[in-house]
This record gives C-alpha cells, sequence and structure tokens, in this order.
C-alpha cells in the first residue's frame, strides 16, 4: 500500500509540475492541444462507435474508464449511466507545495485552465456534448452527458 501511495503521489507532483508550468507561462493551451493530440485516435475510434450505435454513453467510458491515468489518480469515484462524479486528484499535493511556497495554484485554477478545457476538446472529437461542473470547494468535479 505505501508502494501505492509513493507511486501516485510521484505521479501527481509530475502532472502538478506540468500543470502550474503551463498555467503560470501561459501554455496551458499548448498543453491542452499535446494532451488531446495523445488521445485523438483512442477518442476516434470510440466516435465511430459511438456513430454506429448511438451510445453516447461511451463518451464518458472513453475518457474516464479506457484510460490508466484515471484511475493511477483519482481515489474516489462515482459512476452511473450518463454522469461521473470524482474528487480531483491534486489537493492533498497542492496543500503542501503551496504551504512549502513553490507556487499558488489551486485546485479551482487546475480546473478551470485544465480539465473543463480537456473536456470540451474531448467532446468535440466525441461528438457528444459534455457539461463539466463548476469548481464545488469539497473538490468533487461531475462530468455528464449534456442534454440537448
Amino acid at each position: 500500500a505505501r508502494d501505492e501511495r509513493t507511486s501516485q503521489a510521484d505521479r501527481l507532483m509530475g502532472q502538478r509540475s506540468y500543470l502550474l508550468a503551463a498555467a503560470t507561462g501561459g501554455t496551458a493551451a499548448l498543453l491542452e492541444a499535446e494532451d488531446v493530440n495523445s488521445q485523438r485516435q483512442q477518442l476516434e475510434r470510440v466516435k465511430r462507435l459511438i456513430d454506429r450505435t448511438g451510445n453516447k454513453d461511451l463518451a464518458l467510458v472513453a475518457i474516464f474508464e479506457q484510460t490508466a491515468c484515471f484511475f493511477q489518480l483519482v481515489d474516489h469515484t462515482r459512476r452511473s449511466p450518463g454522469l461521473v462524479t470524482y474528487r480531483s486528484p491534486y489537493g492533498r499535493v497542492l496543500e503542501q507545495t503551496v504551504r512549502m511556497g513553490i507556487h499558488q495554484l489551486t485546485e479551482e485554477e487546475i480546473h478551470n485552465v485544465w480539465t473543463i478545457p480537456r473536456m470540451r476538446a474531448y467532446s468535440l472529437i466525441l461528438g457528444v456534448p459534455l457539461e463539466v461542473s463548476p469548481w464545488q470547494a469539497d473538490g468533487m468535479v461531475t462530468v455528464k452527458l449534456a442534454t440537448p
């Protein structure tokens, strides 16, 4: 369990550093574009499946269930048809790095600069409108299929 927690902390620190550099350096859009490009083939494959089956819930499967990264970073997830709710994974690491004076980046900034734009980009590729909840003080994020 300790090795798993250490490994999770290492992944969060790496992603936090990546996001911090993008947010403070004004390159968040470039970071988002790189992430979207790395996911494009998988998302386009799922879009074809959605187009064939009409099952729009596959968009959430593609984003949240087909990638190991999500499961490695997020420790609390609720899933129901058309909806995924999870606790933002950055809070504990940010709490310590802010306390140490490394930066002043907040989870809310990550949500607004990273999570929401990525979900919008994924949504466009998948052809399925998604809604992302505004930042919540408890760190819970909900992504759901948007109603037309």
